[in-house]
């Protein structure tokens, strides 16, 4: 697969973009994000454009889309050997306007086209998933749950979710039973064996249950409970919780079955 198959995909399918978007209202590098007073001026921003009630939405919506742009670089290694460095120093966040929905936007965009070959090993992948976490994600975490307030689990159940996303459009993309088997293998190390020391964490913080529910839209259907709460129900445009929020309530569930009734 050539270089710019790999982009290609990169882009598409996991909203990581190496480009800058056609009309860039402002860009905000990681690096600067690892600063509270610059997570916060972020965050406000962020806040805005998802009408958000609070500063927690924006922090969660950020793990969240980071998760998923980390398994994109996860996802080209177990695939091809092949690494483009992704630092808090190469990575940016740009908000943007999508002329196609009409609406404001935020993507990542990493400032770097230099491909690293590995040497093909199971070791060397770890080593640079190992990089990702403690240079990348630790750092970001640690910094807006101190930033806003919030406990660094609810943004490590959204990077979790981020990257159970990435990790099926990953095994969608798997060329062969091989490339799959390393990509299965590559994201249970990430997140059930990766070393706690690389989280700051005494367990690996992107551990969560994986905990059935009844679907409460399809009575019988059996769906994955949410690590952790997205916040969605913290915006202006929401009427209630998700309906695979691990906040939900008996009574939230019984409302929400109300309203499913009445149409």
């Amino acid at each position: 697969m050539s270089d710019n198959q790999m982009v290609t995909e990169l882009e598409a399918r996991f909203f990581l973009y190496t480009k800058d978007q056609t009309v860039v209202h402002q860009e905000f590098a990681v690096e600067q994000l690892l600063q509270q007073m610059e997570a916060k001026a972020f965050l406000h921003k962020y806040g805005k454009q998802i009408k958000a009630l609070t500063l927690h939405p924006p922090a969660t919506y950020f793990c969240s889309k980071l998760g998923i742009a980390v398994a994109g670089i996860v996802t080209m290694l177990a695939r091809h050997h092949l690494l483009l460095p992704m630092t808090p120093a190469s990575l940016s966040a740009q908000f943007y306007w999508d002329d196609t929905y009409q609406v404001d936007g935020m993507v990542f965009k990493i400032n770097s086209l230099h491909w690293q070959e590995g040497p093909r090993t199971e070791e060397w992948r770890r080593a640079e998933i190992g990089q990702l976490i403690e240079s990348l994600l630790t750092p970001v975490v640690t910094n807006f749950s101190q930033a806003v307030d919030i406990r660094p689990r609810e943004l490590w159940g959204q990077v979790a979710a981020g990257m159970e996303y990435g990790k099926t459009v990953g095994l969608s993309l798997a060329a062969d039973h091989e490339e799959a088997e390393r990509i299965e293998r590559d994201f249970h190390w990430l997140m059930k064996e990766a070393d706690p020391a690389l989280f700051a964490s005494r367990k690996n913080a992107l551990d969560f249950p994986h905990r059935l529910v009844e679907s409460l839209t399809e009575p019988g259907v059996m769906k994955r409970m949410k690590p952790t709460c997205c916040l969605y129900y913290q915006t202006e445009q929401a009427k209630r919780k998700c309906v695979t929020c691990p906040r939900l309530t008996a009574a939230d569930k019984e409302k929400i079955k109300e309203e499913i009734a009445i149409g």
